[in-house]
């Protein structure tokens, strides 16, 4: 049986897996998509291999690490960043152990890399005058201050982003006792 190359793992993982059988979310596969862009970047850039010569060797432990310490030092991501590039590159490995178990070695090497910790930053919140005073801005005696005064009260009482708030529905409010309202999970998929 003919080993088959990177290029095709690659093309089958983006086109097939990731949106069909995975089901990610359009701007989780463009993040993967921009991973492996950067990653192809690295490798030319340092000149361990040109894209149209990849091969499934090219995809190893020591490539990876030095991609990811490149993001750092030459491009000057953060932590998170370079957690999120490891994360799709490792989404990538399993997929390819599966599929293919002969190709399992190098991948293993890869998803044993540990994501690096960022240091916590501390959450600043609006102390009690700053939430008085954003509720007294809407015009309370328009319709438009009216909806404005609701969203400010609910993205304060709930927690909840702009973009849930942008997302909710209706439906998703109840007005009984206790009144709730539902907001759809992080990184729902809009269809």
């Amino acid at each position: 049986m003919q080993r088959k190359e990177l290029s095709y793992y690659v093309t089958i993982f983006f086109t097939q897996y990731l949106g069909n059988e995975a089901g990610l979310s359009i701007n989780t596969i463009k993040s993967y998509r921009d991973a492996f862009i950067l990653f192809f970047k690295y490798l030319e850039e340092t000149g361990i291999c040109k894209i149209s010569k990849l091969k499934m060797g090219t995809l190893n432990a020591d490539n990876v690490i030095g991609f990811l310490d490149w993001l750092e030092q030459s491009r000057g991501c953060s932590i998170s960043s370079k957690n999120q590039r490891l994360a799709a590159i490792k989404a990538f490995c399993s997929y390819v152990a599966r599929k293919s178990p002969e190709e399992s070695s190098p991948c293993q090497g890869i998803l044993n890399i540990r994501v690096k910790k960022a240091p916590q930053k501390s959450v600043e919140y609006l102390n009690v005058d700053a939430v008085e005073y954003l509720l007294k801005m809407p015009d309370a005696h328009s319709t438009q201050g009216i909806r404005d005064l609701a969203m400010i009260a609910l993205l304060y009482e709930s927690g909840c982003r702009v973009q849930e708030i942008i997302d909710l529905r209706v439906g998703d409010i109840a007005f009984r006792s206790p009144n709730t309202v539902t907001l759809p999970e992080k990184g729902t998929k809009q269809e």
